[in-house]
């Protein structure tokens, strides 16, 4: 390598190298860190989500299953993580409230107007409007809604293709509470 041997004759004759000429390895090159084969199986538990951002799980009256956000973060990833774009998506109209999906599933089969009111009314439930009377309630499928750039945990748009209901806040049932051990997202 001339670069190489210019540097060696240098120094043989005692003339200190040119400080902007690169340094000469010599040896074998080590890793900057182990190979992930060596460093042995992944710590268990890295992949679980923390139960703050699991949602509430519930079943409709017609066996719909229903999700429900607990925070600003779990909303975000109850709607852009869980949710597929062939869900319904809920939300109160004009004030903080829980983001609500409507799991449709692969198939055909819509909810019925009676199904999409009722969590209509539970999503009621679950925002600052609990105690009025009559609720707006927005709801689209959740492919047309997205989070906009920059914005705070919990806020999501819809871009298109928004429906209104106007309904009262109800709680979900106990009955409609879906156990733990069978929910599965």
């Amino acid at each position: 390598m001339p670069g190489r041997q210019a540097l060696l004759a240098a120094l043989e004759a005692g003339i200190a190298p040119r400080p902007h000429a690169a340094p000469v390895r010599t040896g074998t090159l080590t890793p900057a860190r182990p190979a992930r084969s060596t460093l042995g199986p992944r710590p268990a538990g890295k992949h679980e989500v923390p139960a703050k951002l699991l949602p509430r799980r519930y079943r409709t009256h017609e066996g719909w299953e229903v999700w429900i956000g607990k925070t600003n973060e779990g909303n975000d990833y109850l709607t852009h993580r869980l949710a597929r774009p062939e869900d319904y998506w809920f939300h109160v109209q004009g004030s903080p409230g829980s983001h609500v999906v409507l799991r449709r599933g692969k198939g055909k089969d819509e909810p019925s107007r009676e199904s999409l009111r009722e969590v209509a009314a539970w999503t009621a439930f679950f925002s600052r409007q609990r105690t009025s009377g009559t609720v707006p309630v927005l709801y689209a499928r959740k492919k047309y809604v997205r989070k906009p750039r920059g914005a705070k945990p919990g806020l999501a748009e819809v871009m298109r293709d928004e429906k209104t209901l106007f309904v009262k806040p109800a709680e979900p049932p106990a009955s409609a509470e879906i156990a733990e051990e069978e929910a599965a997202p």
